[in-house]
């Protein structure tokens, strides 16, 4: 969901369920993403069980999934009402190691992409389909942080520990 209040999803037949206003972006400075699911095909590949709750919500079509799935998305650019600010937005993705409903893929796959995007390039093209280690976690650009170590708790569990607040603390020093 904070995603999308600043990430541009690509194109589609369809008009988005929801529009951010060009004001709204501007005035969001970051993000924080816990425990999060970015890339639906890529959640689907690793957990198949997951399909009742991700076509009910989505549907089935590989197109509608990769769509709404914000490692796939794009930073937004002038011809879309910005002014090159966003380069600047914080963006800061935290998971914890003991979530027992998410890997840490997904997070992995969402900082590959924020690499590409804040780090000079932009080109999504299969970039969720391919696996994903450790090394998107090093050598993030200035302005994206993780950090998968300081929350302890399970899925459900994150928001309710101190952790969160610690890891959030120290991040956004």
């Amino acid at each position: 969901m904070a995603a999308s209040l600043v990430l541009r999803p690509p194109p589609s037949s369809t008009p988005p369920s929801f529009s951010v206003p060009p004001a709204v972006r501007h005035a969001v400075r970051g993000i924080i993403c816990v425990d999060g699911i970015y890339d639906l095909p890529a959640l689907l590949a690793e957990y198949p069980s997951y399909d009742s709750f991700v076509h009910e919500a989505f549907g089935s079509d590989p197109r509608v999934l990769a769509h709404e799935s914000p490692a796939r998305w794009s930073l937004y650019d002038k011809g879309d009402g910005d002014d090159g600010r966003r380069r600047d937005l914080r963006v800061v993705v935290l998971h914890s190691r003991n979530d027992e409903l998410l890997s840490l893929r997904q997070p992995r796959l969402f900082l590959r992409r924020m690499k590409q995007l804040f780090g000079g390039g932009d080109d999504a093209a299969d970039l969720a389909d391919e696996d994903v280690g450790d090394e998107a976690e090093r050598d993030l650009p200035a302005n994206v942080a993780c950090d998968f170590a300081a929350l302890k708790g399970g899925h459900y569990e994150v928001v309710k520990g101190e952790e969160l607040a610690r890891a959030l603390g120290s991040l956004l020093q």
